[in-house]
């Protein structure tokens, strides 16, 4: 597994155990994680638009 994905899965269960730990059930925490995968790839599609469409 690339260094890369494997620090994002580290951080997944990381999260993980956080909002276990706060008492949410595991469908609420895995919907929570999804939510915020999603965002980062959002971002992370944005930034790339965002440098393509800079002029040089």
């Amino acid at each position: 597994m690339p260094a890369d994905t494997s620090q994002i899965v580290n951080k997944a269960w990381n999260y993980a155990h956080v909002l276990r730990n706060d008492g949410l059930s595991y469908m609420a925490y895995t919907e929570q994680i999804t939510f915020l995968l999603i965002l980062k790839m959002a971002d992370e599609m944005m930034r790339r638009a965002a440098e393509r469409d800079v002029p040089a």
